[in-house]
């Protein structure tokens, strides 16, 4: 199965809102839908054989698609091999990164979405992802069933797919042809499930603030040497601000952040950091505002010469201050617990050819931006990763991520901006240390 391209599908969820304020502004502090239940327009959730079914059918289509078309070595799926990988044990296994970590956490999102638009609320539409995942592993493929894929199918599946939920929702409560279009984009499922069982998936946003950034990158480090300057193009959303006075934490994920970025190179160059809280609560006074409480999160960034990702569950707050003469402070700090991730180099550098290795770990975000009103803002960011090894080798994988960033509004919406990234990786692979430290200078206009 060819690799959905993920920074791109979310920053063209943006794209399709851009130019609709009601959207990113709107007042409303929380979605239509009563908490872990079902749609407004029906009486209660379709029956539950309907997301079943649709489980069932995007992962035959799926199988018949890698056999007929792809032709993968692993496609040619038996009632023996199904067998064997029902009798057998789980592993990690070593597919390319770009497949474990991109591909089926978008393969998860179908599953969950199949049961969040038929109406069920964000607990119940969980296990889909689960269970979507399981029998993809075991009736699938034919090489054994995955322990990395299932973790990272059901984790990171769950939270892109509620993201891109509440994206479709938020284009249909819009209105318009093209904003159904869109919707059916970003959610297919829901799409069906919109005509099959007539389901409104209507999501009022709370308010939210977005950024769309193009512009070029430049890559400074050991791999490749340099190079010229790559096009670039970025989005950032955060939904239900937490310094907001309107915001209702009623439901997971009416508070979630996204940042995404993709640029073109000989290997791909993106990013997805995606976090939404699961559970937790507001607090503040009129000056300060925020909230805190436990995050799902999906992390993947792939600059040239080395690559990350994890799905990570984790605590941590979000608040903003407001300052004499209109100036605003906005902080994040969320501390998690790596179920599992994936960490390394490309080209490979590890015993058994990989260029990446498996673990559970930690990592921690501080991140503090400075608004001067609506015309400049100033941020800095620190994202540390660790992974304990428990593939490819004894060791670890431990990655330190800073970046500073400016932004200058000029006209209306749009602006000028600067970013700044450094990457200092340190990895232990069988007693050895790798030590490699390069960066990204990001230059960009911007609407939002």
């Amino acid at each position: 199965m060819r690799r959905p391209h993920l920074p791109l599908l979310l920053v063209g969820a943006a794209l399709a809102m851009e130019g609709r304020p009601r959207v990113a502004r709107a007042e409303s502090s929380a979605p239509v839908e009563a908490p872990g239940a079902s749609d407004p327009a029906t009486a209660g959730p379709a029956p539950l054989l309907v997301p079943i079914g649709e489980t069932l059918a995007t992962q035959l289509v799926m199988m018949e698609w890698s056999r007929h078309v792809m032709r993968p070595y692993w496609s040619d799926v038996t009632l023996r091999s199904v067998e064997r990988n029902l009798r057998g044990g789980w592993e990690l296994d070593g597919d390319p990164f770009w497949a474990n970590q991109v591909g089926h956490v978008y393969q998860g999102t179908f599953p969950y979405i199949a049961a969040r638009s038929s109406g069920y609320g964000f607990w119940a539409s969980a296990p889909f992802a689960f269970a979507g995942s399981a029998l993809w592993e075991v009736a699938g493929e034919t090489q054994p069933p995955s322990v990395n894929d299932q973790v990272t199918t059901t984790l990171s599946g769950i939270v892109i797919g509620e993201i891109l939920y509440r994206f479709a929702g938020a284009l249909r409560a819009e209105g318009g042809a093209w904003n159904d279009l869109f919707a059916s984009i970003l959610a297919p499922v829901g799409a069906l499930n919109h005509q099959l069982v007539g389901t409104s998936q209507i999501v009022q946003p709370p308010q939210s603030s977005w950024q769309l950034a193009l512009g070029g990158l430049a890559y400074s480090g050991p791999e490749p040497p340099g190079g010229p300057t790559l096009p670039y193009l970025g989005l950032s959303f955060t939904y239900g601000l937490p310094w907001s006075p309107a915001l209702a934490l009623e439901q997971p994920f009416d508070h979630f952040t996204v940042e995404a970025s993709t640029s073109t190179s000989r290997s791909p160059i993106a990013t997805v950091f995606a976090r939404g809280l699961v559970a937790g609560a507001t607090f503040g006074s009129e000056e300060s505002r925020g909230l805190y409480g436990a995050f799902l999160s999906y992390d993947v960034d792939t600059p040239p010469g080395h690559r990350f990702s994890t799905s990570a569950i984790g605590f941590g707050a979000s608040a903003g201050t407001a300052l004499a003469s209109g100036v605003r402070v906005d902080w994040d700090a969320v501390a998690s617990a790596v179920v599992l991730g994936a960490g390394g180099t490309s080209p490979a550098q590890y015993p058994d050819g990989r260029d990446y290795r498996f673990g559970p770990g930690e990592q921690a975000l501080v991140a503090v931006r400075i608004h001067a009103g609506d015309r400049a803002t100033a941020g800095i960011s620190l994202r540390q990763y660790l992974l304990f090894v428990a593939s490819g080798g004894s060791g670890s994988e431990s990655l330190l991520r800073t970046s500073a960033s400016a932004t200058l509004r000029l006209v209306g919406r749009t602006g000028i901006g600067v970013e700044v990234t450094r990457y200092d990786r340190d990895a232990e692979v069988s007693g050895d240390r790798l030590r490699q430290a390069d960066s990204l200078v990001r230059m960009f206009v911007f609407a939002g």
